[in-house]
Order: C-alpha cells, then sequence, then structure tokens
C-alpha cells in the first residue's frame, strides 16, 4: 500500500498518455493508408509509410514502458497485492464480514465498523 499512496500522479503520466495517443493516431494512420490501397495494389510510398508508422510506434511504446518502470509507475499488480493483503488483516482484526454488514441497523453503525476497517488502509 506504501508504494500506492508515495506514487505521484503529476505531468510525467500527461507525458506518457501523450505518447500512446500519438502511437495511436499513428496506428490509426496506417490502417487508413492500407484500406485506401485500390485493389490490393500497395505501392512503395504506402510501404513506406506504413513502415515509419510502425517504427514510431514501436519506438513510442518503448519509451513509454521505459520510462514507466524507471518511475515505478507501471508495477500496479504489487500495489493491488499489497491493497488485498492490507485488506484481509484488516478483516481479520476488526472481524468486519458481510454478517456484520447485512445486520447492521442504522447508517452510523455501518459508518463506525467501515472506518475501523479502512483505518488499517491508512
Amino acid at each position: 500500500m506504501q508504494g500506492l499512496s508515495k506514487m505521484k500522479l503529476s505531468g510525467s503520466v500527461k507525458g506518457n498518455v501523450l505518447l500512446v495517443a500519438n502511437a495511436l493516431v499513428a496506428a490509426d494512420r496506417t490502417y487508413v493508408a492500407v484500406r485506401s490501397s485500390t485493389e490490393g495494389r500497395t505501392d512503395r510510398a504506402s510501404l513506406r509509410f506504413i513502415q515509419s508508422n510502425l517504427q514510431r510506434n514501436k519506438l513510442a511504446t518503448t519509451e513509454l514502458l521505459t520510462e514507466a518502470e524507471r518511475r515505478n509507475i507501471a508495477n500496479m499488480a504489487k500495489a493491488w497485492a499489497d491493497f488485498g493483503t492490507a485488506m484481509d488483516v484488516a478483516l481479520i482484526e476488526h472481524t468486519l464480514t458481510v454478517e456484520i454488514v447485512k445486520f447492521v441497523g442504522l447508517c452510523n453503525q455501518l459508518d463506525e465498523n467501515v472506518e475501523t476497517y479502512t483505518e488499517r488502509m491508512r
């Protein structure tokens, strides 16, 4: 859970999203270029265009994954595993079960139970 709370999603994420968006636009252009070739004949200019787009897509994806790994923002599996472990511990420690939630009479009682459950997450 600590990794998730320390993770900062700022301008770097926006930059990464832009990289992905550019890669998708390039892929769309590639699809249009292939589709627009007439009667199955593809001229050399179209092939060069497709090849350059594929190279740019590969480069952009590689850069995106490398940057995400460097900044430790892509290892969400570990964060979710840590979160699940902390939730299990909280369930055991505070004995918050489905039965307790089902039989709570007032919203305030449910809030108290959930609050003790989420204290472990902080």
